[in-house]
């Protein structure tokens, strides 16, 4: 275990015994409390993990919680010989599959909204080998009720739309609710999940499903 360096929150780095399945994770002491004026918690890591796998959109690393030190925290699987979005800008790279890429950014607008991830920024989008977005950094969400960002939501893959639809409260509960402040945490996701789908059926309506579902 060594610091991280980087953070507001102080993540500490894990590395594994060699020949195993994985080879580093970064680690999150984080109880819930305000930190610098922020409500922030390693639950909102692990539930930004579950709903992602609930909607089949794998773009989160696998995080859970584990007790470190004696004290439960979040440890998400280090993303390997990957890249941050602002160094990829910096050296002015693009992606072989442009529509790919540009899919997957619809997709992290519409995950951010529905998790109120107000942080999200050019240090915490991942890019991989393969050019796979993967989304780091989700202390900070869940804890208010609002969209940071919903303008950018005007498209999305037709499996992510039917996915997001097809949440249902018993579902959340099992799932989902552990990680979660409280029931009220819960009703008000359902919300923004409501708000998501209308905009997207009113821009299907408005300018035609090709417009706006991809494949």
């Amino acid at each position: 275990m060594t610091a991280v360096g980087e953070g507001v929150t102080d993540p500490d780095r894990a590395v594994f015994e060699p020949g195993g399945l994985a080879e580093r994770a970064i680690v999150k002491n984080l109880p819930p409390k305000r930190y610098q004026g922020f409500w922030e918690s390693y639950h909102s890591e692990v539930a930004a993990y579950v709903l992602d796998r609930l909607l089949g959109l794998d773009m989160v690393p696998v995080t859970v919680e584990r007790r470190i030190r004696g004290d439960r925290a979040s440890v998400q699987l280090w993303v390997e010989q990957g890249m941050i979005e602002k160094e990829r800008r910096e050296r002015a790279l693009e992606p072989p599959d442009k529509e790919r890429y540009l899919q997957q950014q619809y997709q992290t607008f519409l995950f951010d909204n529905l998790i109120n991830n107000f942080d999200r920024n050019l240090g915490n989008i991942l890019i991989d080998a393969n050019w796979r977005i993967w989304l780091i950094d989700h202390s900070r969400a869940f804890a208010v009720d609002r969209m940071p960002n919903e303008r950018k939501i005007t498209r999305i893959d037709r499996e992510l739309f039917e996915a997001i639809k097809a949440l249902d409260e018993k579902t959340l509960k099992e799932r989902l609710r552990p990680w979660l402040f409280d029931d009220g945490a819960l009703k008000k996701l359902l919300g923004r999940r409501d708000k998501i789908v209308a905009k997207l059926e009113r821009l299907i309506e408005e300018r035609g499903e090709a417009a706006v579902l991809s494949h």
